[in-house]
């Protein structure tokens, strides 16, 4: 009996990992690993060249050629685990961040790590470059945690913690100014830091919301924060000073990303509900 027992717990503890690792792996793959292919009315699309040659009318009249070969131009390995996040620092590096706990500086062209960034306690979820000096950048982790990295000194020069200590840390934005920015976690709320005084500035959350924050994003002005949840209200605008909802974005299931246009005039949101939406000011 005392045999049987012990299969069952082992069972139901194997279940409840499996569980765990399937909404980890559910979250990632519609936050950040579906993405959207855009295609024009006017594309005509041909083989050639040992690769998909693509013919697209732009709005101003010209046509650009692109040329899409069959497999990769290039392929980096270093990482051990996926791969949750990545941006640009240049035309010739990127920054990536890994279930492997660790950030990584590439040289594309070498297709060598520059820099590994190792002080991640749980997997790295997000990375996000500051754009005012773009040798520094955060990142978000499932440890509860934003690292301010300098790449110059290749380690963390600051840890910013606030979120509940089992809440996994989904996405960070940075503030406009670039000296402040906001982070979203599955404990519902998200949280404004500043790099120079090292402290939280502010806090979004209601009572009312008990769902995990997916996304996040700042008006081009800095007066509103954008955020996308899990679950109802699925996406709402925070008054930066007031800490109060002033506007929803309405989907009927959890918005996996959102972002800002670059002239701020605009939103887009993509939702589990199949619907890409784009929002603009009254």
């Amino acid at each position: 009996d005392n045999n049987n027992n012990n299969n069952d717990d082992q069972k139901d503890s194997s279940s409840q990992k499996q569980q765990q690792t399937n909404k980890r792996s559910s979250r990632f793959g519609g936050k950040r690993m579906s993405k959207m292919r855009k295609k024009s009315s006017k594309e005509n699309v041909s083989n050639g060249h040992n690769g998909t040659t693509s013919s697209i009318d732009e709005a101003n009249g010209t046509t650009k050629r692109a040329i899409i070969r069959d497999g990769p131009y290039k392929s980096l390995h270093h990482h051990e685990g996926y791969l949750s996040s990545l941006e640009f620092l240049n035309e010739e590096k990127i920054i990536t961040a890994s279930g492997d706990s660790t950030c990584i500086l590439w040289d594309v062209i070498k297709k060598v790590p520059e820099s590994v960034f190792l002080d991640h306690g749980g997997d790295v979820t997000t990375v996000a470059i500051n754009r005012r000096d773009s040798n520094i950048f955060i990142s978000g982790s499932v440890d509860a945690t934003v690292k301010l990295w300098d790449i110059r000194l290749s380690k963390c020069v600051g840890e910013f913690s606030g979120h509940d200590a089992d809440a996994d840390v989904n996405d960070i934005c940075w503030y406009p100014d670039n000296f402040a920015f906001a982070s979203g976690s599955d404990d519902a709320t998200l949280r404004m830091f500043d790099i120079r005084a090292y402290k939280q500035l502010n806090e979004y959350f209601k009572e009312d919301i008990n769902t995990t924050v997916t996304s996040c994003s700042f008006s081009s002005s800095g007066r509103i924060l954008f955020a996308g949840y899990d679950d109802d209200p699925f996406g709402i605008g925070w008054d930066v000073a007031y800490s109060e909802p002033v506007c929803k974005l309405f989907h009927n299931q959890s918005v996996s990303s959102l972002k800002v246009a670059p002239n701020g005039c605009a939103i887009l949101t993509s939702s589990w509900d199949k619907m890409l939406r784009l929002w603009v000011g009254k």
